[in-house]
């Protein structure tokens, strides 16, 4: 660990000294660092998130509408109408991410009853409870973890 460390703090100022060149490195060493100190369960558990995450996108036709180059801005509320999909599931938390995180000051949750979701749904309920009281989402999310 200490390499990675000192391969980091290397590159990290190569970078920072205008060496764009060490800059692929600097992130492949910060990766390799993360790696390293990840737990192994994590690392699945984004995994398999971030693959969720990118096919609902696909599928929505996000990506579309974010590289649509009409000089406007792009905001949660002009991605939910632009997808056509359904405010209630696809809106309040991403949505309201922002705000989250500003009254958060930018911090990772420390509950995992107080995050984006409870803040974009105005709920109370913890996201297992939540996604209870949701028999469509229930079926789903235990299809998809069953494999």
């Amino acid at each position: 660990m200490e390499n990675l460390l000192q391969k980091i703090q290397t590159d990290r100022g190569a970078v920072l000294q205008g060496q764009e060149s060490k800059l692929s490195a600097l992130i492949a060493n910060a990766r390799a660092l993360i790696a390293l100190l990840e737990p192994r369960s994590d690392a699945i558990i984004w995994m398999a998130w971030a693959e969720v995450a990118i096919r609902i996108a696909i599928d929505l036709g996000n990506f579309e509408f974010l590289d649509s180059n009409d000089a406007t801005a792009k905001t949660g509320d002009g991605i939910v109408t632009s997808v056509g999909g359904d405010r209630k599931l696809i809106g309040p938390v991403f949505q309201n991410l922002p705000s989250y995180l500003a009254d958060t000051q930018y911090n990772d949750p420390k509950d995992i009853n107080s995050g984006p979701l409870q803040h974009g749904h105005d709920t109370n309920l913890g996201p297992w409870d939540w996604k209870k009281e949701r028999s469509t989402l229930e079926l789903a999310f235990n299809n998809h973890m069953a494999g």
